[in-house]
């Protein structure tokens, strides 16, 4: 029996990948032994090289997407030294549509599948992974007809890593920096029975995280509260985080009656907003107006139940400097939990790259293809942004610093030149990197904070030392606070801060 190799490069450990274990599904009645191989793109190229060799494999298909694009292409010319005689196929949105740059650059490519590749790949297997190639194509049936991808042994080693979960395909909106805006990608529904059924299945194995993948999951209103409502009605006390994209203008009165029922820690929806410059919205297909969307969006965030997750996109036409730093401090002062402020990417095969060529923008030609500058955003705006960008992750997304960060916003005019002060501090310095743990992070406003002619250092110290106590071991007895009253709220929050700057305190503050 021909040994087949499914094999992922995750960008961690506690990604899957869904698309190998639809492939396998599409050929499990096929007589191929198929073996599921994942790795993340911090493994060693020869480490993985050496997994793949060791099981003299037939053929092996590689998932190729962004972030894992130039590692592959390292490993395919490595594979095929070592087995010449190994079929190599690849598949994936990054080689979908720039096959032609891939099969010039890579003559180690025996077939490469475009587009939607479930029945492609079946198509290919049914010919004994022999056929003419390179391309391989064959039209895939409706979504409803694509065998589920999971099966009863897939969870035994995926205990808390990310389970995803797609219950439509495609995208009824037109973004134009987006690959499902395509034609090609027509928006499709699994049926909502079906749906139930297999997040049942799912739940079964009790994961700690459901990624679902649709690109707007509330298109279709009545559907997403039916399958919102099954799973706020089963699993609102199991544990399970399940996580939505949604557009938060399409959310009614009815929407916000059924969340306001969800237990806290179900949901985590994503917002895409993507700018507040109207003008750049209608440039790349997707009009709106804030206004409307902050109402939305407001009100989801005052349920308190919902972790909310907003998305703003720097490079978009027409957004000079003044336009993107009004779009941050308008998603900014929003309140999500989570704050993203990513740059634009110029993917092939998206109506993007022709504006961008259109307009002369500058931008890495190999994955991830991150823009460098627009007619609107000079180069050094844009790198100024990254760092903007880094920092928020690093200390607004923590939710270790909200205080103190709250705080050093009352200094500045807006939240964005707040930001870009401690970029300018940040990059000025000579200091070790700014890491995910809370030392650095306490570490780095103090010294910020002290070095600024223009605080009032010794409040925001004690802002500091605020945040530190509430994220600590203790964190509960900071919480108890808020039930006290002021005046014994303060002599226990300053009793809270002499136990944790003495030598016994069980978390002493790196200041």
């Amino acid at each position: 029996m021909k040994k087949i190799i499914l094999a992922a490069l995750n960008a961690r450990y506690s990604h899957t990948n869904l698309a190998i274990r639809y492939l396998r599904n599409s050929i499990k009645d096929l007589d191929y032994n198929v073996l599921l191989m994942e790795f993340t793109i911090n493994n060693p190229v020869s480490e993985i090289v050496h997994s793949l060799i060791m099981e003299r494999p037939y053929a092996v298909a590689f998932s190729v997407y962004i972030w894992n694009a130039l590692i592959i292409g390292e490993i395919i010319a490595r594979l095929k030294a070592e087995l010449p005689e190994c079929r190599l196929v690849l598949g994936g949105p990054e080689v979908s549509y720039s096959h032609d740059q891939w099969l010039k650059e890579h003559d180690e490519i025996d077939y490469l599948i475009p587009g939607p590749g479930e029945a492609a790949f079946r198509e290919l297997a049914l010919e004994g992974m022999d056929t003419d190639g390179p391309l391989v194509s064959a039209p895939n049936p409706h979504f409803n007809e694509i065998p589920f991808a999971y099966a009863e042994s897939d969870f035994e080693g995926m205990k808390n890593r990310t389970i995803y979960y797609e219950s439509s395909r495609g995208c009824s909106f037109r973004c134009s920096y987006c690959l499902s805006s395509r034609s090609d990608h027509a928006l499709e529904f699994r049926d909502n029975g079906t749906v139930k059924d297999e997040i049942d299945f799912i739940l079964k194995h009790s994961p700690s995280y459901v990624k679902f993948v649709d690109r707007t999951f509330n298109v279709s209103r009545d559907r997403s509260r039916d399958l919102w409502a099954h799973i706020i009605d089963r699993y609102g006390v199991t544990g399970t985080f399940f996580h939505f994209e949604i557009n938060p203008a399409l959310l009614e009165d009815e929407d916000f009656y059924l969340l306001s029922s969800c237990p806290r820690g179900l949901f985590q929806f994503e917002l895409g907003i993507q700018s507040t410059n109207e003008r750049s919205l209608k440039a790349v297909n997707r009009p709106g107006e804030f206004d409307a969307v902050k109402e939305r969006i407001e009100r989801l965030i005052a349920l308190k139940n919902i972790h909310t997750h907003a998305d703003l996109i720097a490079g978009l036409p027409y957004e000079d400097e003044g336009s993107l730093r009004k779009s941050f401090n308008d998603i900014y002062s929003l309140g999500a939990e989570h704050f993203q402020p990513g740059l634009l990417k110029i993917l092939h095969g998206t109506e993007m790259k022709e504006i961008a060529d259109e307009k002369g923008y500058a931008y890495n030609t190999r994955p991830p293809y991150q823009t460098i500058s627009t007619p609107w955003l000079p180069a050094e705006t844009i790198s100024a942004y990254e760092s903007i960008a880094f920092l928020v992750e690093r200390l607004y997304n923590s939710g270790n610093f909200s205080l103190t960060l709250k705080s050093l916003a009352e200094f500045f005019e807006s939240p964005y030149d707040g930001y870009h002060d401690m970029h300018v501090f940040y990059q000025g310095q000579s200091r070790p990197p700014l890491d995910r743990g809370r030392e650095s992070g306490a570490s780095f406003l103090f010294d910020y904070i002290n070095a600024g002619e223009r605080f009032d250092r010794v409040f925001l110290t004690d802002c500091l030392r605020w945040d530190w106590c509430a994220g600590s071991k203790n964190r509960h007895y900071a919480r108890s606070l808020k039930s006290e009253t002021t005046r014994s709220a303060a002599k226990k929050f300053m009793g809270m801060i002499h136990f944790f700057m003495s030598e016994s305190g069980p978390a002493r503050p790196p200041f």
